[in-house]
């Protein structure tokens, strides 16, 4: 006796064939294994930097997030293409600053950068401290500049 199976029947059994030997294909290729022991053992003895560690390193790395700027004042003459800077900077860190550096940037009307200056601040802020700027000269700006943009270069912690 003949069993005869219907062939559309057949078709859907090899196009779920296929399509398991495709899923196990897919999972195979993007199959991440596991850590070795020795490199979980070594990261669990080395153990993350205590917190005064890290904050430390993110008050050297990153002091324009400590220091803020703030009350930008500037004045331009067009004639000898001097401008004269004034600024608040507020130290927001648990650490004294010193070696301030500031960048000056000059935009025209489109927002184009046109120059840009450095300028360094003489003295220490202190923690939670605010450091009055005044009359920093630039010279040399173009005279079609319409913004000026002050922002923290770098910094030195004082310990």
């Amino acid at each position: 006796m003949k069993i005869k199976t219907p062939r559309w029947l057949l078709l859907i059994e090899a196009i779920l064939l296929i399509g398991a030997l495709i899923t196990l294909a897919y999972k195979a290729a993007t199959r991440v294994l596991p850590l070795p022991v020795e490199n979980v053992e070594q990261a669990r003895r080395q153990g993350r930097p205590a917190y005064q560690t890290q904050l430390l390193q993110y008050y050297t790395q990153y002091p324009d997030r400590y220091l803020r700027i703030a009350n930008e004042k500037w004045d331009f003459n067009a004639v000898s293409r001097i401008t004269s800077h004034s600024f608040t900077i507020h130290n927001i860190a648990t650490l004294a600053y010193s070696g301030i550096e500031v960048t000056i940037t000059f935009e025209g009307p489109d927002g184009k950068t046109l120059l840009i200056r450095t300028a360094k601040i003489p003295g220490v802020i202190e923690s939670f401290k605010t450091l009055e700027v005044k009359q920093i000269k630039i010279t040399g700006v173009p005279k079609t500049a319409a913004n000026a943009v002050v922002t923290i270069a770098k910094a030195v912690i004082v310990r």
